[in-house]
């Protein structure tokens, strides 16, 4: 499973930059709170990790989106362009897809979404699961049905399920083995904090450590 960071800030991105994650994931309202320029911004979040970036196209038409997506896939072969899947977005990921420029779907709150962006060639089909749990659909359903969807029909398009808030939702989705989830900095954090069972060990063993020295 693959674990992405959803955030433009790379101050608190680079604590997980010794390779956990497998990238960042952005859209304009993340983007609208960093203190730097949004080219700053990209940059910085190239520079303080070393995984992908997901940078989601602003156009609502064909044409912006192809040209916005191509202008930004040229600043770095690590770039990953998200298109909401809409008409328009579906066209224009088929178009860019048979360029070999990575898509990432985004906005998809339904089974139907997730196939037609993985016929057009998504890389990534990006869930909203708060987004389906506001509006009364089973983000849980959905998404297991997506993914046995994929599976039937030999799709090689990952399930990554955005922006989840809280760890249970996290631990939820990793029982229905999603290809990959995207957390915001306080859950990653949350996520990643030292299990009892691990911390009451290490002090179980330092005595023995005491005992035997540093093991060199």
């Amino acid at each position: 499973m693959e674990i992405w960071a959803d955030s433009c800030d790379s101050d608190r991105i680079a604590p997980w930059s010794w390779g956990l994650l497998a990238g960042v994931t952005t859209n304009p309202a993340i983007l609208s709170t960093s203190s730097h320029s949004t080219s700053q911004t990209i940059d910085l979040l190239l520079d303080k990790q070393p995984g992908l970036v997901a940078l989601q196209v602003t156009a609502t038409e064909y044409k912006g989106m192809i040209e916005q997506a191509q202008i930004l896939a040229k600043r770095s072969d690590r770039i990953i362009i998200k298109i909401p899947v809409t008409k328009c977005g579906l066209q224009a990921m088929h178009y860019l897809a048979g360029s070999a420029i990575p898509i990432m779907a985004t906005a998809i709150g339904s089974v139907k979404q997730g196939i037609l962006a993985a016929q057009c060639g998504a890389l990534y089909l990006a869930t909203y699961f708060d987004w389906m749990k506001t509006r009364q659909i089973n983000p849980l359903h959905v998404i297991h049905d997506l993914l046995f969807q994929l599976q039937a029909y030999h799709f090689e398009s990952k399930v990554l399920v955005a922006a989840l808030k809280h760890e249970e939702d996290v631990l939820a989705v990793l029982k229905m083995c999603a290809h990959a989830v995207t957390l915001p900095p306080d859950v990653l954090d949350a996520f990643l904090e030292d299990h009892p069972i691990a911390k009451q060990a290490a002090e179980h063993f330092k005595p023995y450590i005491r005992r035997i020295g540093e093991i060199t």
